[in-house]
């Protein structure tokens, strides 16, 4: 069995299915003879592995294609029908409008097409947003997509289940499954060139920081902001 890939023996959640590895059903299509698309799904973030079997190289995380994904809620749902749901209608903000957006759906939606959010965010700003029609089985995804805003459809996709999965992306899949991500929960997190040496830049609640490294009550991170920035931060900042 893929080991990125076990059936929930207890409550079947739309995220238990969804998590793992699917491949995109290129159908046969003869344009395509040496590509492959791979899609992670993985703690509400979606990685893209554009994959060339002839010329297989490494995955450099820091250029993957990714993006955050969230289940419509019920109320989410409806203001969809009333408004063009893209970045610029949900506000530049997306707190604003999280209560429309949940991490998993409990309801029942075996053969009833769920709506997920794609978004791409720097610093709590929506980038892009798009919204998608997902019908889920154990070993089938078929999506379609509604696109920035219901004005704008997406052919449909579908991914099943990968079974084989090549080398170099189940590499860079174990790197993701081994990065531990944190977020800040202090209103003003400081950052240090080293422990006890801060410096005048600071991160706000609600960051993510990725840890590099940990020394007693420090924590060396990296932040994806508009700028790559490494420091030290304290422990007791983030949760």
């Amino acid at each position: 069995m893929n080991k990125n890939f076990a059936l929930s023996q207890g409550l079947r959640t739309a995220n238990t299915i969804l998590e793992g590895v699917w491949k995109l059903d290129l159908n046969g299509d003869t344009r395509y003879p040496n590509y492959e698309m791979y899609v992670f799904y993985y703690k509400n973030n979606r990685y893209q592995f554009d994959f060339h079997p002839k010329k297989p190289l490494p995955y450099n995380l820091n250029n993957l294609s990714k993006t955050e994904y969230y289940f419509l809620t019920d109320q989410g749902g409806r203001k969809l029908e009333e408004i063009n749901f893209d970045e610029s209608t949900i506000s530049t903000n997306i707190n604003t409008y999280k209560e429309l957006f949940q991490l998993d759906k409990k309801d029942t939606f075996e053969n009833i097409p769920i709506k997920v959010i794609h978004l791409s965010k720097k610093n709590q700003h929506i980038e892009y947003l798009d919204v998608w029609d997902y019908e889920l089985s154990d070993y089938v995804i078929n999506l379609h997509g509604l696109g920035e805003g219901a004005s704008q459809p997406i052919d449909g996709y579908i991914y099943r289940r990968a079974q084989n999965i090549p080398k170099e992306v189940q590499s860079a899949i174990n790197q993701i499954q081994s990065v531990k991500i944190l977020k800040v929960s202090s209103l003003r997190c400081i950052l240090s060139l080293s422990p006890n040496n801060p410096t005048k830049m600071y991160l706000i609640k609600g960051d993510k920081v990725e840890v590099l490294e940990e020394q007693g009550n420090w924590l060396k991170i990296r932040y994806y902001g508009k700028k790559v920035v490494e420091g030290w931060i304290k422990r007791s900042d983030v949760e």
